[in-house]
């Protein structure tokens, strides 16, 4: 039995032969090392590998992180990008239904306006259309309006009953860019 420091544990080079202590074993100056290696696919085939007596892991424990503030909870439902998708649906909806309505009930934009955002929030129009592309519009605005309000309304009740928290650490860079001490 012989003790030996290698400069490394052992690393396959491209040729296929080991240096370190497993390049001490492969070209057979040694039976065997004892030592804490990871037992990998490539040193099966080439070696002989004994079952772990030992096993190691390394993990972070961390303090949960808050919850998000409850006053922000009328925003949780949707992520930004949908609440901007929702506010130039509004817009262009309200373009097309001024433009439509400019032969029958000549609203005002503003009024226009108002009638798109009153549908959204669930209240009813100023005025029934004269027109039947406005009609059908305002019928197509209608349901998406509803899918819109069903989902917000079904998201809110799910991040009311189980609070918001911000996103865990899972790596190491995520760890590394916070600002844990």
């Amino acid at each position: 039995m012989c003790f030996l420091v290698a400069a490394s544990w052992g690393n396959r080079l491209e040729n296929g032969s080991y240096d370190g202590m497993l390049g001490v074993v492969q070209r057979k100056e040694s039976h065997m090392v004892i030592n804490n290696y990871a037992i990998t696919y490539q040193r099966v085939k080439d070696f002989d590998c004994s079952v772990s007596y030992f096993l190691e892991g390394y993990g972070m424990i961390l303090k949960d992180p808050p919850p998000l503030p409850h006053w922000q909870s009328i925003f949780y439902p949707f992520t930004g990008i949908v609440w901007a998708a929702v506010g130039g649906i509004v817009i262009l909806t309200t373009l097309a239904y001024y433009f439509v309505n400019m032969r029958g009930l000549r609203l005002p934009m503003i009024l226009s306006f108002l009638d798109v955002l009153k549908s959204l929030l669930s209240q009813s129009v100023s005025q029934e259309p004269l027109v039947w592309v406005s009609r059908g519009l305002l019928g197509l605005w209608l349901l998406a309006t509803w899918v819109l309000r069903v989902s917000y309304t079904s998201n809110l009740m799910a991040f009311l009953t189980v609070p918001a928290i911000q996103a865990p650490l899972d790596t190491l860079e995520q760890l590394a860019e916070s600002d844990l001490r």
